[in-house]
C-alpha cells in the first residue's frame, strides 16, 4: 500500500512532525501521495460546490487515513486471504460484540449487520465539508464495495454512526444489486 498516508497534515507545508515520528523516506512518499490528492469540496445551502479548507488534524489513522481505491483493494484482498490478520482477529472484527443481552452494531473496529440473510461488515470515514468514504464487505461472498469522495456526501447525511449502512443510498443500491 504505497499510496496511503496516516492523515492529511503533510499537505500543509508548515506542518511540523514530532522528532522521530516518521522517517524521511516515508515523509517524502506521504507528501508525493498528498500532492495527488483530490481537493476537498463542500456543498453550500444553494447546492453549489465550493472549495473547502482542510485544517491540520494530526498524523494518525484516526485523523483521516488518506488512501486510494487501489490500495484499499489490496488491503481487502489481504484481509480475504488472511494474509495480515489471524482468523481469530477477523472473527472478532466481523462479528458483533455481545455484552449480556446488549448486542453492539460493531465488532472489533468494523460495523456488522445482516441484510437479507447476508453478513455485512463495513466502515466509513468522514471529514466534515471535505472527504468521505464507505467500504462495505459481504465476506461470505468475497464481494467488496469501495467508495471515496472529495466531499462529505458519502457519509455525512446518512447517520452511519448509528450502525445501519442501509441508510446510505449508495450502500442500499449496492446491496439491492448483489443480495
Amino acid at each position: 500500500m504505497q499510496d496511503s498516508v496516516p492523515g492529511t497534515d503533510l499537505w500543509h507545508s508548515d506542518s511540523v512532525l514530532r522528532e522521530g515520528e516518521f522517517d524521511a523516506e516515508d515523509v517524502a512518499r506521504y507528501r508525493r501521495v498528498l500532492d495527488r490528492m483530490a481537493l476537498p469540496y463542500k456543498v453550500d445551502n444553494r447546492l453549489r460546490a465550493e472549495r473547502a479548507d482542510l485544517a491540520p488534524m494530526g498524523m494518525s489513522a484516526a485523523g483521516g487515513l488518506v488512501s486510494t481505491v487501489r490500495d484499499l483493494a489490496k488491503l481487502d484482498a489481504a484481509l480475504d486471504a488472511n494474509a495480515i490478520l489471524l482468523q481469530e482477529t477477523i472473527d472478532k472484527a466481523w462479528n458483533p460484540v455481545k455484552l449480556g443481552e446488549f448486542v453492539s452494531p460493531m465488532g472489533l473496529g468494523w460495523f456488522v449487520q445482516n441484510h437479507r440473510g447476508q453478513r455485512v461488515v463495513w466502515h466509513f470515514g468522514n471529514i466534515g465539508n471535505a472527504y468521505s468514504s464507505l467500504l462495505l464487505k459481504l465476506p461470505d461472498q468475497k464481494i467488496t464495495f469501495i467508495l471515496l469522495a472529495n466531499s462529505d456526501g458519502l457519509s455525512a447525511t446518512f447517520q452511519l454512526p448509528e450502525g445501519n449502512v442501509t441508510k446510505s443510498l449508495f450502500a442500499a443500491l449496492f446491496l439491492r444489486l448483489v443480495t
